[in-house]
């Protein structure tokens, strides 16, 4: 059996959904990071921001920041170049996955249950620090939990190829069913 599940499936399907269900309805400890779209961190700009999310030995409690120039990775859709440049940033995202991204995953606990990607896709993909970290844990002992954006592109494959790992398509006839069944998916 799979140690690590990941889910893929078209945008606004329930992936992410069916994630927080599970870890709503499971007492694990977990820890890793969730992305998540905001229009108010850069006054009316969609973007996108990588997030700690985290139950560790207190269950009671969830860590969950809110998105922040500290989190940023990148605005949606074709921005300007000028937009980046009104709030000092750079426009390449590299940089930001490799120091938020591996922040997070390299001061995950090695002693919870799950971890926690949600969501990995196609701006990753010459973030060369942040895959190495994501790669070292699908080789490590904790299983793992997320969500991949279907993209041709070679982050995409070496993921779906992993010998430990089974990505799932989510569709609208089959989410309820693994959203029921994630319980006996996960090691």
């Amino acid at each position: 059996m799979p140690k690590h599940i990941f889910l893929t499936g078209p945008k606004q399907i329930g992936k992410s959904t069916i994630i927080q269900k599970f870890l709503a309805a499971n007492p694990l400890t977990y820890a890793g990071f969730l992305t998540v779209k905001s229009e108010t961190v850069f006054s009316g700009v969609k973007s996108v921001h990588m997030l700690n999310i985290s139950r560790l030995s207190d269950t009671s409690s969830q860590k969950k920041k809110k998105p922040s120039k500290e989190n940023f990775l990148f605005f949606c859709g074709q921005a300007p170049d000028a937009l980046y440049r009104q709030y000092s940033l750079l426009p390449n995202p590299t940089l930001r996955f490799n120091r938020i991204g591996c922040t997070l995953l390299d001061a995950i606990p090695s002693d919870i249950d799950l971890i926690i990607m949600d969501e990995l896709g196609p701006h990753e993909c010459e973030a060369t620090a942040f895959r190495e970290s994501i790669f070292r844990l699908l080789n490590g002992d904790i299983p793992i939990l997320g969500v991949l954006q279907k993209s041709e592109n070679d982050f995409f494959q070496e993921i779906s190829n992993h010998p430990d790992t089974k990505v799932m398509e989510i569709t609208t006839e089959n989410r309820d069913q693994i959203a029921n069944t994630l319980g006996n998916l996960i090691p």
